[in-house]
């Protein structure tokens, strides 16, 4: 365990205010969290690792439905046919 520097310490209640408000980039969230596992900080250390697990699921597309698929393929094939039907 590192002892850390005032210029660390601003650094992480700077990012940690930032991850709380939604604000911070994974790579500061990252980077502050190994400076509180190197000081000893463990309960700050998850707090940023939830932080950086949220923003990597924020991330990510969301998941398309397949029931949604069927429905709409459904859908628009029976208006094709009753389109056609009209002709």
């Amino acid at each position: 365990m590192d002892k850390p520097t005032p210029a660390e310490v601003e650094e992480i209640r700077r990012t940690m205010a930032d991850a709380r408000a939604g604000h911070a980039s994974l790579a500061k969230i990252a980077a502050a969290r190994d400076l509180c596992l190197r000081a000893g900080l463990p309960g700050c250390a998850e707090e940023l690792r939830i932080h950086a697990l949220r923003k990597l699921d924020a991330d990510k597309p969301a998941p398309r439905s397949a029931g949604r698929d069927v429905v709409l393929g459904v859908a628009t094939g029976a208006l094709t046919h009753y389109l056609m039907k009209g002709l």
